[in-house]
């Protein structure tokens, strides 16, 4: 009894607190909307936070959603929209960098990884954040369609700080083969 009124007392401070801070969490979801916007001007988006009343250690649910996010491409845009709202929030961190691996663009459409990689370039130098990408040649390649010459030159070439490749360990990240023990 006594920890069902623990969990009742923690479940409704976390309502209290969430309720005096619906400014702040207006602001993250119009930022995150705002992004998805730049992306798909007809798709409803939207973040939730939700009071997890569960037994759980898990205080909060935090929900960001774009319709037709079941899609790899649309999902993986969400997920670069809501990194980008966390890291903006700068909300009881000093973390001032993202790092995403191709998997991030892989299977989203190319026009959609050149809005990222304009948003990303817009927030890094309007905020002093770092973005971090691992892309494969063939992302490149498609992403060239969606740039200009001068665009890609400015947003992808004169970023690049190491090119990667398997011909040698020399090429890997660490410079050494990595074997994990999947088994």
């Amino acid at each position: 009894e006594e920890l069902k009124r623990a969990i009742a007392d923690a479940n409704l401070k976390t309502q209290e607190y969430l309720d005096r801070i619906t400014y702040l969490t207006k602001r993250h979801m119009e930022f995150f909307h705002d992004l998805v916007k730049e992306f798909y001007s007809d798709k409803t988006a939207g973040l939730q936070i939700l009071n997890n009343e569960g037994v759980n250690k898990q205080r909060y649910n935090i929900e960001a959603r774009i319709s037709d996010d079941s899609g790899d491409g649309v999902n993986e845009t969400k997920i670069f929209c809501f990194d980008w709202t966390l890291l903006t929030a700068q909300q009881h961190n000093n973390v001032r960098f993202i790092v995403h691996d191709n998997r991030i663009i892989s299977e989203t459409d190319p026009r959609q990884v050149a809005t990222m990689f304009r948003i990303a370039d817009r927030i890094c130098r309007e905020q002093d954040f770092q973005y971090i990408l691992t892309i494969n040649e063939s992302s490149l390649d498609l992403l060239k369609k969606e740039m200009t010459e001068d665009e890609y030159d400015n947003l992808v070439m004169s970023n690049e700080v190491v090119k990667l490749d398997d011909t040698s360990n020399n090429g890997k990240l660490l410079g050494i083969q990595v074997d994990l023990k999947y088994e």
